[in-house]
């Protein structure tokens, strides 16, 4: 008796849309996952189809080390959003990356922790689902609509990380130009008595708990929990 690819390795290999579509036709929901990633920063796109309706494609951004974590990251966020659906009995996953799924149906022993992580949080996913699933490694043109929407969302996400970066930059010059008129004296190792040049009243600034006697500070940090405090380089103007 001969032996198909599901049996061989455990998901199904599909070289054309029609054979993932023909799952449609048995009560499946196809949820084509893709990802795109550059540099830690990523978006995936996930597409969910049945027999009655064909979902609008959803984007969740991660970040990730490298192009297989990635996929995994879009497989993650795929099944969540298969979890979501009232109804649901049974779901077949595709992604076009065999590594990934090759990690998942456990043909493979990831050694990188940032892979164990992944394929553990995906294990966690699935240990609660209400509904039968499958896995399959599909070509890249098979998941061409999920695949391109992803790139365009990535590059949304760059365009907002530039910005982002640039409206930092701003506020770290200012702050400098700023500093450049204050006076500044030690009075213990941690605490320092600050002013600016055009004023006679000195404010403590303590660098152990990011704190300083002046108003902005008591008015805008002073009841801040620790770790927003630490999210600043000065906790007050």
């Amino acid at each position: 008796m001969e032996l198909n690819w599901k049996e061989l390795f455990g998901y199904h290999e599909f070289t054309d849309r029609k054979e993932s579509d023909a799952f449609l036709k048995k009560g499946f929901h196809v949820v084509d996952c893709d990802a795109s990633y550059k540099e830690f920063v990523g978006s995936c796109s996930i597409q969910i189809r049945s027999m009655k309706k064909e979902n609008k494609i959803k984007s969740r951004p991660f970040t990730a080390i490298g192009p297989n974590e990635s996929e995994m990251m879009a497989i993650l966020h795929g099944i969540r959003e298969a979890k979501k659906i009232k109804g649901i009995k049974k779901a077949l996953f595709t992604n076009d990356n065999n590594f990934a799924i090759d990690v998942i149906v456990g043909n493979s022993r990831p050694s990188r922790e940032n892979i164990k992580k992944a394929a553990s949080k995906i294990k966690k996913e699935l240990s609660d689902v209400c509904f039968e699933y499958e896995f399959a490694r599909v070509k890249g043109k098979v998941n061409s609509r999920v695949d391109r929407h992803a790139k365009k969302e990535l590059k949304k996400k760059e365009i907002d990380i530039d910005k982002l970066i640039e409206s930092r930059i701003k506020r770290v010059l200012t702050a400098q130009s700023k500093a450049k008129n204050l006076e500044c004296k030690q009075k213990t190792e941690l605490i320092y008595a600050v002013k600016s040049e055009d004023s006679d009243k000195w404010y403590d600034v303590n660098l152990d708990s990011l704190s300083c006697s002046c108003p902005y500070w008591k008015n805008n940090w002073s009841k801040k929990p620790e770790g927003a405090k630490w999210t600043r380089a000065t906790p007050c103007k």
